[in-house]
């Protein structure tokens, strides 16, 4: 079992009715113990994905179909240099 650290920092945060039944309702989904516990472990969470390299698979698809795009108009320029130098017909 790991072993809990002493919680002594608060953090006090408003929400509009319609975000904290929002919160209520996704907390209640995924069982969480208590709000607070499901708010502490989704501030987590985004604190520990911000401190690793790794991007989202969307962001590393997106980057990808760029340098795709790069790719395949660099093959269509050399493409249409290897047409005029040795013409259309080769």
């Amino acid at each position: 079992m790991a072993m809990l650290r002493r919680r002594s920092r608060l953090l006090t945060v408003r929400l509009s009715s319609d975000e904290y039944e929002r919160l209520k309702s996704l907390s209640a989904q995924e069982e969480a113990r208590s709000l607070s516990d499901f708010a502490r472990e989704a501030i987590l969470q985004k604190i520990n994905a911000s401190r690793t390299p790794q991007a989202s698979l969307a962001g590393d698809l997106n980057v990808l179909g760029a340098r795709l795009e790069q790719v395949d108009d660099a093959i269509k320029s050399l493409s249409g240099c290897i047409e005029r130098v040795l013409g259309r017909n080769s």
